[in-house]
């Protein structure tokens, strides 16, 4: 016989409830989850919009306030190259825009302070059109004074780069997102910046090295421009993922980059062989004879104008320029290539066994739980032997504020550290051993400290 319990109405209330006790409580976490990386992101960019980007230097007090100045003028000897100066042999780009002023006079700032020869290398910036830099002359003067400051806009109107269709910004804009194809629109631009810009150097101010530096880069220690200029014009060196190598990962991204800058430069006949990304690391010294050869080279395969091949084929300048001295005709340079990690093998690196390495050396190398394809003493050997003519890396794979630094909200931070079993900051330990690193270059947000320089 069956029994049939009777169960009041507040009962089976009770019993609804403790039966959606489990997917709400799942949903909560979802949303409080939601909530704090909303939160995160409104904070930071709201930090970038006040122009407030501080800068652990001494005697360098950049929480650059917007409009107001905090540097006392500087001295003859930290003067850069002035735009009186009617040719530079070494000069240094970064593109801009107007949500990264605050970045740029960062950039400038901690360059002045830390360059041991700022007067050795001109040093420029390319934004959007003349508003922008009237806008970032009026609010960052102390930077500015520093700068040679040309606008893409003016760019466009070389006519042997671009043609009549693409002649002003908001028709560029246009084409870029109806016709590219394969990588973000805005990072078309910024490429397109670079390459424009590094063009304009070599043709206006004689320039025969470029230095392409992210507004959101900053030198790590006192550096020397003529050290690292004369470097590369002694030994011209690119570093080269092969993700044909067994134990690269290959990525799709870096893969179709490579494939359509082939593209771009005709040279469709390389797209079978090893697939090989120039985009490893983001230290960019070009040979401007070079870049203006690729250029032309770009619009007389096509027989278009170079910016409508490039914004059809797009690829970062790097890969770009990479493929051309490798694959094109004779450059101006001999050129060595380091093949990653072909070539750190061959000097008796091996990594570890089981090791999946990405198409970005950084992502190998610098890492908060010390696991890691090479040990941390083999680290600094690669980085003071090897690898050590790379003078800058970029970090914002790594949390903001350090392995053990400031986190973006507090569970993480416990998290972060069991993960890093020494409980020590090791990539600033590798960076401080690893004397060879100068630069953080792009997207730096206290990923490691300045060292060397007491903090203020």
């Amino acid at each position: 016989m069956a029994y049939v319990v009777a169960r009041s109405p507040m009962a089976r209330v009770g019993l609804v409830v403790r039966a959606l006790r489990k997917p709400v409580a799942v949903v909560f976490c979802v949303l409080l989850l939601t909530y704090f990386t909303l939160l995160r992101r409104y904070l930071r960019q709201s930090a970038r919009l006040a122009h407030v980007t501080p800068v652990r230097v001494k005697g360098l007090e950049s929480k650059s306030t917007l409009g107001k100045g905090t540097l006392p003028p500087a001295s003859p000897d930290k003067v850069s190259c002035d735009q009186r100066r009617v040719s530079c042999r070494w000069c240094v780009l970064s593109p801009a825009w107007r949500p990264a002023f605050a970045d740029l006079d960062r950039l400038v700032q901690s360059t002045i302070e830390l360059a041991e020869d700022l007067p050795a290398a001109c040093l420029f910036a390319i934004l959007t059109d003349e508003d922008e830099v009237r806008e970032f002359r009026e609010n960052f003067p102390q930077s500015a004074r520093h700068l040679n400051i040309l606008t893409f806009e003016s760019a466009l109107k070389d006519r042997r780069w671009t043609d009549g269709r693409l002649n002003d910004t908001f028709k560029l804009d246009f084409e870029i997102n109806t016709e590219s194809r394969g990588w973000e629109p805005r990072r078309v631009t910024q490429a397109l910046k670079k390459l424009l810009g590094l063009e304009f150097l070599y043709q206006h101010y004689s320039c025969k090295l470029g230095w392409v530096l992210d507004s959101e880069s900053v030198p790590l220690r006192r550096f020397s421009f003529a050290e690292h200029f004369r470097d590369f014009e002694s030994n011209p060196r690119l570093i080269v993922t092969n993700m044909s190598d067994p134990y690269v990962e290959l990525s799709e991204r870096h893969a179709t980059l490579t494939r359509q800058s082939l593209e771009g430069l005709g040279l469709t006949a390389y797209t079978h062989d090893d697939i090989l990304s120039f985009r490893t690391v983001d230290y960019w010294i070009f040979a401007l004879a070079d870049i203006s050869r690729m250029m032309s080279h770009v619009s007389n395969v096509h027989n278009k104008s170079f910016t409508h091949v490039f914004i059809r084929y797009p690829a970062e300048v790097a890969v770009y320029y990479g493929n051309f001295i490798l694959h094109g005709p004779a450059s101006s340079t001999k050129t060595i290539f380091f093949i990653y990690p072909t070539s750190l093998r061959r000097a008796g690196f091996e990594p570890v066994e089981g090791a999946v390495l990405s198409a970005e050396a950084a992502l190998d190398i610098f890492r908060c739980n010390d696991a890691g394809p090479w040990t941390a003493e083999q680290l600094v050997k690669i980085l003071n032997g090897p690898l050590a003519w790379v003078r800058g890396w970029r970090f914002d794979h790594l949390p903001a504020g350090g392995c053990l630094g400031r986190t973006n909200w507090g569970p993480l931070w416990y998290y972060r550290r069991a993960r890093n079993s020494m409980g020590i900051d090791n990539v600033q330990v590798l960076v401080e051993n690893a004397t060879s690193i100068t630069w953080a270059t792009s997207n730096f947000d206290g990923q490691v400290r300045i060292i060397g320089v007491a903090s203020q």
